[in-house]
């Protein structure tokens, strides 16, 4: 399990490690230094999509989503607080062994996240938005933001997100499980980018 910090201390040897693999993984494949620079470029520079988890308060959702992310390789950030321990058996059972594989950030607070977070458009999935994610351009370096199962997000977090997606349901149904919408909203963004692992 690589659970990580995003920190200034952190960050160039994160650079110095990706760019030997990348450059030599380069000059091995497509043999020049242009294509190991549009390769480092994508990776360091546009950073890859993400999800963002607001408070979870079910620890199969969670684990559940953990894992779609270990799967896709999709870093996923959790806000914290959780309604549930990372100890639970619920949270480890939906991950499973995909636990270990997955690349998740813990922030003990939503001003602790915005501080650290990856660049990118925010991009909050809501029974409140107004266009269907299906309408959406995504980009490479997306965060999908996905809100608790019990209230959604605050007006605060709604404030600060760069756009609203709904995903279309029929009259009278007001949502679908977090997991269920977090997998549908994600696939259609890493077919749209070509982000698939």
């Amino acid at each position: 399990m690589r659970v990580l910090r995003h920190d200034a201390a952190e960050f160039p040897f994160f650079c110095r490690t990706l760019a030997g693999a990348t450059l030599d993984h380069a000059r091995a494949s497509c043999g020049g230094v242009k294509a190991a620079f549009a390769a480092l470029w994508t990776k360091v520079v546009l950073r890859p999509m993400r999800l963002a988890l607001f408070e979870p308060d079910i620890p199969q959702n969670a684990g559940t989503l953990i894992r779609l992310g270990a799967g896709l390789n999709v870093p996923v950030d959790i806000i914290e607080p959780c309604g549930f321990l990372f100890s639970d058996r619920g949270f480890k059972r939906a991950g499973m062994d995909y636990l270990d594989a997955a690349d998740y950030v813990r922030h003990s607070s939503w001003q602790a996240y915005l501080a650290s977070r990856a660049p990118g458009r925010l991009i909050l999935l809501t029974v409140r938005g107004s266009l269907p994610y299906t309408d959406f351009a995504f980009a490479a370096s997306d965060t999908l933001l996905l809100g608790r199962e019990s209230a959604g997000v605050p007006d605060t977090v709604h404030e600060a997100v760069d756009a609203r997606l709904r995903i279309p349901l029929r009259t009278g149904m007001r949502s679908i499980n977090v997991a269920q919408a977090g997998a549908m909203v994600l696939g259609e963004a890493l077919r749209q980018t070509k982000g698939w692992p």
